[in-house]
């Protein structure tokens, strides 16, 4: 919460405010929403074939999954 202060005399007389008995004239709200930022990592399977025809595939790690 931010008040903004008031001037401590009048604009017109110059006499003292009498700044204690301020009230609320206005309110107004800044949402500060704070910048997203995320890593994306692409995780890639490979595969090879072995010269007898025997097909290889990696495994992702266990917290990788398919959304598929």
């Amino acid at each position: 919460t931010v008040n903004h202060p008031l001037p401590g005399q009048c604009d017109r007389c110059h006499t003292p405010l009498p700044l204690n008995q301020a009230q609320i004239a206005e309110r107004r709200h800044v949402f500060d929403v704070p910048a997203m930022s995320f890593a994306v990592v692409e995780h890639r399977a490979l595969e090879v074939a072995c010269s007898c025809g025997q097909m290889h595939v990696s495994a992702f790690p266990v917290d990788v999954t398919s959304h598929i």
